[in-house]
């Protein structure tokens, strides 16, 4: 593919297991997520070490361990991938793949968890791919049903070192039981893909993070 005088490799699907999909530009797709604490339309304001305020567009997304095991395998693979090229190890808490039953939150338990965020808005689409708008924010709440696309990157900084996950795109699927969170979370609690979801692999043992 070719724009302008640059040529752009195609993006392809790398992999395809239940709930997930690994594309050739790095990004994961995954699917049906419980969202908690989204904040994918409009987003929270936090303050930096630097004292400096910046906006951050974030969601925390539920998989069930009963049907995304292969989707956690595919993600914790790409994790795994990223720490063997840049050669470095990073503790299990800052990697943004985590095992729900530690975190010691009401419905985290029986999920994996995964910390998306990201400075500048993510694109978010509704069920029929329509572009969602910010008066629309409402629809996302604790508890609702999305599907992500993410993108996960090594961090090496003054900060530490971590393995985080960009949030590159949100979709609302459909409306899921409050999980009494709030559609909010304070500064404190955290730090042409989609399908038209209107209408309507593999397999993997052992469950290490």
């Amino acid at each position: 593919m070719k724009i302008g005088d640059t040529e752009m490799a195609e993006r392809t699907v790398v992999k395809k297991v239940e709930n997930a999909v690994l594309y050739s530009d790095g990004t994961i797709l995954l699917k049906n997520l419980r969202a908690s604490y989204p904040h994918v339309l409009v987003p929270r304001e936090q303050d930096n070490d630097d004292g400096k305020k910046t906006k951050r567009w974030d969601l925390v997304g539920l998989m069930q361990k009963s049907t995304h095991r292969a989707a956690k395998d595919l993600v914790k693979g790409e994790i795994d991938r990223i720490l063997a090229e840049k050669k470095a190890k990073v503790a299990a808490d800052k990697r943004f793949l985590k095992n729900g039953d530690d975190a010691g939150k009401d419905g985290y338990e029986g999920h994996y968890t995964i910390s998306a965020s990201e400075t500048k808005k993510p694109i978010v689409k509704d069920r029929d791919k329509r572009k969602m708008t910010d008066d629309e924010d409402d629809r996302f709440y604790g508890g609702c049903w999305v599907n992500a696309l993410i993108r996960p990157w090594y961090q090496d900084n003054k900060y530490g070192k971590r393995v985080n996950a960009g949030l590159v795109a949100v979709q609302f699927l459909r409306d899921g039981e409050p999980m009494g969170e709030g559609s909010r979370i304070s500064e404190d609690d955290v730090d042409e893909t989609f399908d038209d979801e209107s209408q309507g692999w593999e397999d993997s043992e052992g469950d290490d993070l």
